[in-house]
């Protein structure tokens, strides 16, 4: 859930971490992103919290939904190990839902969500910098992807995308309740923009420094 807290005047360093996507085997999934910089503050003003949800392995599966903060949600079939990926942790100045739109808009920072993996032939993309990664290995019927997001558009999976609702600020790619193009999908990071997701491994999500320096 959001948090906040209320900043007077002055310089602040900040760092923000974000989910990892879920992973069958340790150490083959998208780690979190990770932003620092110095926020400055002219007078009160509060600030909300949105810390990314760690991607899990779903025990159902519910269309358009994301992890907190807009990691995908992974759709395991066939007893493949596919699973969810890793919300953005960001700052913002105005509050709410999570995926509001206004609320995205006012993000002074925010570090990009990993991307679902499952074992060394399958390894997500890491969270942003300011581009997400996009997977170390793709099953051979995914030509091109999938990518991670960047500062201009969310991540793609070209030739992959039956099934799925594109991803887009704040959110990855993920399941949209009809036919996907294969029984299985691993989600994409969330982020500045979200990550593509995959039949094996998502894409990690963009960083976003915009509102600090240095």
């Amino acid at each position: 859930a959001v948090q906040s807290v209320t900043l007077q005047a002055g310089t602040y360093f900040v760092e923000t971490w974000a989910g990892d996507g879920y992973t069958q085997t340790a150490g083959y999934n998208g780690r979190g992103g990770y932003t620092t910089g110095t926020l400055t503050v002219n007078g009160p003003t509060t600030y909300y919290i949105y810390v990314g949800g760690k991607g899990g392995y779903p025990t159902s599966v519910t269309a358009n939904t994301w992890t907190f903060n807009g990691g995908a949600i992974g759709y395991p079939a066939n007893n493949a190990s596919y699973g969810n990926g890793g919300g953005a942790t960001d700052i913002r100045t105005i509050g709410g839902a999570w995926d509001d739109n206004a609320s995205l808009a006012s993000r002074v920072i925010v570090a990009g969500g990993g991307g679902a993996g499952r074992n060394t032939s399958y390894i997500g993309g890491h969270g942003g910098g300011l581009v997400g990664g996009t997977v170390t290995y793709f099953s051979p019927d995914q030509t091109g992807g999938p990518s991670g997001g960047s500062q201009t558009a969310a991540g793609t999976n070209t030739g992959y995308t039956a099934g799925l609702t594109l991803a887009t600020l704040g959110k990855a790619m993920t399941w949209n309740g009809s036919t996907l193009t294969a029984a299985f999908l691993a989600g994409g990071g969330g982020g500045y923009y979200g990550g593509g997701s995959g039949r094996v491994a998502g894409g990690g999500g963009s960083s976003y420094i915009g509102g600090v320096t240095n």
